[in-house]
């Protein structure tokens, strides 16, 4: 009756171990990419509630600037309005768990697009409307209108 004893060397323990930690570590990071999604999602619906409500106030106040008013014009008075503030404004956000719109926030920053500096030597509304419409903001936009043309 020889049986021979294996050594446990712990290699099926450590495997099993490591698989656990593993799963967890993967489950994590889809259930953070999940709430990431889901967080950006609820911010641009509301973000697009906003724009309806900023677009039917501008042509009820300006009937005759009616046509003027497009997605994108809308869309860039919205940040215009939401990043007004600077960097203070631009934290709050990211406190507040509005990463989109601190973002965006953060790209106007740099290029130094803000209200004051538009308004500056502008006679009517209509120039200020001319010159927001005319004026670059490059990807602080992007993920507004993505969320718009879905």
């Amino acid at each position: 009756m020889d049986k021979k004893k294996e050594k446990n060397t712990g290699k099926r323990f450590l495997k099993g171990c490591l698989t656990v930690i593993l799963f967890f570590i993967i489950i994590g990071i889809v259930g953070a990419i999940v709430m990431w999604q889901g967080y950006k999602g609820a911010e641009l619906r509301d973000a697009e509630k906003k724009f309806v409500q900023m677009e039917k106030e501008f042509k009820e106040k300006y009937p005759q600037y009616e046509s003027k008013f497009t997605k994108d014009l809308i869309i860039k008075i919205y940040l215009l309005r939401e990043c007004d503030g600077g960097k203070d404004r631009i934290n709050l956000l990211w406190d507040i768990d509005q990463n989109v719109t601190a973002s965006a926030c953060s790209t106007l920053l740099t290029k130094n697009i803000n209200l004051e500096n538009l308004q500056a030597n502008i006679e009517n509304d209509l120039d200020l409307l001319d010159k927001i419409e005319n004026i670059d903001f490059g990807d602080a936009m992007d993920e507004y209108k993505e969320h718009l043309n879905k």
